[in-house]
């Protein structure tokens, strides 16, 4: 092998027989792809690219105390049906913006951003007249699959005789097209 970058380079070769060894990530979906190695060492995925929606998961826990007493105390976990995921399809472009696709043919390019932050997405959705930004932590991305999780609570305590406690964990699995 004369190729100084191969693994089992041969200085005192004069001929290349074809038998170089170069290691390296040979996805081209992953960040680390090298189109010079022709033997696969670990890869490493991000997020941009186009995702189908596969999972669309939330758990609810609610609290409501009126006057000292627990009116309502509940967990409550929606599945959502695979022919009513939505959006179904989500690209994540490497400029920040994403692309959302849904189930009644809408495409919305505008209103979605994202930016990340150690592991999680800051996914910033502004309709125009709010802007509300969701954290959503990345579990695990590979060449084929990413799984994000998020939890939101929300605390409204404007009523002194009442105190009500929402707790939103959300999980969003998608596929690579």
């Amino acid at each position: 092998c004369t190729d100084p970058n191969a693994t089992n380079y041969n200085a005192d070769a004069s001929t290349d027989d074809g038998t170089c060894t170069i290691e390296g990530c040979t996805d081209p979906n992953a960040v680390n792809y090298d189109s010079n190695a022709n033997v696969s060492t670990d890869c490493i995925y991000d997020q941009v690219g186009s995702w189908t929606t596969t999972r669309q998961d939330y758990e609810i826990s609610s609290l409501v105390i009126y006057l000292g007493d627990t009116i309502l105390n509940t967990n409550y976990t929606e599945v959502t049906p695979s022919d009513s995921l939505n959006p179904t399809r989500m690209d994540f472009k490497a400029n920040g913006m994403i692309i959302e696709y849904y189930i009644d043919g809408e495409i919305d390019s505008t209103s979605s951003t994202w930016t990340v932050s150690n592991n999680s997405i800051n996914y910033i959705n502004n309709d125009g007249s709010t802007t509300d930004t969701t954290t959503l932590n990345i579990e695990s991305v590979t060449s084929d699959f990413m799984r994000l999780t998020a939890t939101e609570s929300e605390l409204d305590t404007s009523d002194p005789i009442v105190f009500a406690s929402f707790t939103f964990d959300i999980i969003w699995e998608f596929s690579r097209n």
